[in-house]
């Protein structure tokens, strides 16, 4: 076992393991020594290239753009819906009162649909209209 280094609550690490133990740290000490240990590993791990900075800039805006995108779907989806909601109680001739319904559920199904594979389902699924 080596010692990093000497105080009052020394950080051990063992031969075999690359982790690093705290023997005398309460269970959240130990989380975060391990956190830092596996962030230490991934630094050394990752090639150092002065393109990945670019790269990662990159694919986050395009990861952004994406989100936003179907953010602004699942609105319009939720504003068609509404629009559905409010010319089926408009309505007054029985003709067009099949067709309202039908596009009401529509709008309905496509909001829910869009609003689950936006990954923000959890987040707004107490929406009522």
């Amino acid at each position: 076992m080596k010692k990093l280094w000497n105080h009052c609550d020394p950080l051990v690490f063992s031969e075999d393991d690359v982790s690093p133990v705290c023997e005398k740290q309460p269970a959240a000490k130990k989380k975060r020594f391990k956190l830092f240990s596996w962030l230490l590993g991934a630094l050394e791990n990752s090639s150092s290239s002065e393109d990945e900075p670019a790269i990662a800039y990159e694919q986050l805006q395009a990861a952004l753009a994406e989100r936003k995108q179907r953010a602004a779907q699942v609105n319009k989806a939720l504003q068609d819906w509404k629009a559905a909601t409010a010319f089926f109680e408009s309505v007054t001739e029985p003709e067009l009162i099949d067709y309202a319904v039908y596009g009401m559920e529509a709008a309905q199904k496509r909001y829910i649909y869009l609003l689950k594979n936006s990954g923000s389902y959890k987040e707004q699924r107490d929406i009522s209209v």
